[in-house]
């Protein structure tokens, strides 16, 4: 390794390897990968593919997230070297995985407006049940209690959900939410606020109905 200027001719290698701080691996596959390295992507991919899931799955309609992982690291590869490492590089990736959820979910939006007939039929076709409180209560049990979660998830503003899953589901930090996003820190922390009112007034429902079945 060639040692930089002023560094002291006592420093070994070894010493300077282990002050490379743990994120700037990272940095260091994204530039491999800019060079042409696959494997280097590979390596990133292994790293946050399961981090990526779990947000788009709680983001999207259940069998959508694996095809729109795939387009997150497809996208992620494609402009791996417009990063600039002036966020984390999973927070890049995220923000990546954020906006097309949010193509996606308009999307969709905008399909149901056009064919509600079409959809109703559809879903009538899979077994569909509309998420009211008065059936979900009447099927919740303990095993279902995490899907009931994501339920609510999917009744909530995509604004709001991609608060609640980054910050209370995944622990990011406010200002990892905020490059994700590109809200100001302030504007994270009111909007979370917002979000938990809201998550908790749909979710009360379902939690005493599972409560009440738990003390049957």
């Amino acid at each position: 390794m060639v040692l930089a200027a002023g560094t002291p001719s006592g420093t070994t290698p070894e010493l300077s390897l282990n002050m490379i701080a743990p994120l700037d691996e990272d940095i260091m596959l994204v530039r491999r990968c800019s060079d042409g390295d696959l494997s280097a992507f590979e390596k990133l991919h292994q790293k946050y593919v399961r981090l990526v899931y779990s947000v788009v799955y709680r983001m999207v309609p259940t069998e959508e997230a694996h095809d729109l992982t795939q387009e997150v690291f497809l996208r992620a590869f494609k402009n791996i070297r417009t990063f600039r490492a002036e966020s984390s590089f999973r927070s890049w990736l995220l923000r990546i995985a954020h906006n097309l959820c949010c193509n996606r979910l308009r999307d969709l939006k905008r399909q149901q407006a056009e064919s509600l007939e079409e959809m109703a039929q559809r879903e009538e076709g899979i077994g569909y049940e509309p998420a009211s409180d008065e059936d979900l209560q009447a099927h919740v049990e303990r095993e279902e209690l995490q899907r009931k979660v994501r339920e609510v998830l999917a009744r909530l503003p995509e604004d709001y959900r991609i608060m609640l899953i980054l910050r209370d589901f995944e622990q990011f930090s406010y200002e990892e939410i905020s490059h994700i996003t590109g809200l100001t820190i302030a504007n994270v922390k009111s909007r979370l606020h917002r979000a938990r009112k809201a998550f908790k007034h749909l979710f009360e429902p379902y939690y005493r109905a599972y409560w009440q079945g738990v003390g049957e």
